[in-house]
């Protein structure tokens, strides 16, 4: 199942940050485009049409508008 992130699509603003610790997200997409930043440990990134990526600390990625997408701290 693929889900609208709603929270991460509405109003105008410039930046909406928040620090996540272990996690896991399902397949989803939104809006607005997404920068994760790996302050420490690491992730397993996963775009559809893309390669899966580990992310490690220090390390960003940029998940585009409307892009299909996943991760999992691992």
């Amino acid at each position: 199942m693929i889900r609208y992130q709603a929270y991460n699509s509405y109003g105008n603003y410039t930046c909406n940050a928040r620090y996540v610790g272990e996690s896991w997200f399902h397949h989803h997409y939104h809006k607005n485009f997404e920068l994760i930043h790996m302050l420490d440990g690491e992730m397993k990134l996963t775009i559809v049409d893309r390669d899966e990526i580990i992310l490690h600390q220090g390390e960003y990625a940029l998940i585009l508008s409307n892009e299909i997408h996943a991760y999992q701290t691992i």
